[in-house]
Parts: structure tokens; C-alpha cells; sequence
């Protein structure tokens, strides 16, 4: 999976994705978010088994498309250091 997505478009919509994945959790996967290329949009999924989010942001461009899941605390800390474009 290859695309490219401004850094504070993928920002702001994992900021919302941070209230609901959990970061103390027995069940590893649930600190953790699908994302998924779909046309031109990423789309990203989070889940604590009770509460779930879906949503995507828009993509510049599309390399190869694919599915993997990341932790989420690391990409939103990691994001947070890139320059918003």
C-alpha cells in the first residue's frame, strides 16, 4: 500500500479516532487502526468493542492499494512531529 495524504489531513482525523482506541488494553489490536486505500480517499477504521469509528480523508495519490493496521498513539505521535504538508 502506497499513497500520498497531507499530514494534517490524516492528523486531524486520527485525533478523533484517539478518544475511542484504547492505549491500556488486554486485546492488543484494539489500540490499533485500519487503514485502507479506497479510489482517491484512505479510509480508517478504530474500535474498543463497544464504540466504533469509521471515516477517511482524502488522498493526492494512489501508488498501490492495500490494508494495514498501525497503533494508533505511535502514528498520531509521529504525525504530530511532520511539517502539515
Amino acid at each position: 500500500m502506497q499513497f500520498k495524504v497531507k499530514a494534517h489531513d490524516l492528523y486531524s482525523e486520527l485525533a478523533l479516532a484517539q478518544g475511542i482506541a484504547d492505549r491500556k488494553t488486554t486485546i492488543p489490536t484494539l489500540g490499533h487502526v485500519l487503514m485502507e486505500t479506497a479510489g482517491q480517499s484512505l479510509k480508517l477504521a478504530v474500535s474498543d468493542m463497544e464504540t466504533s469509528l469509521r471515516t477517511s480523508c482524502p488522498v493526492s495519490k494512489v501508488e498501490a492499494d492495500g490494508a494495514v493496521t498501525v497503533q494508533l498513539q505511535w502514528l498520531h505521535n509521529y504525525l504530530h512531529l511532520l511539517p502539515p504538508d
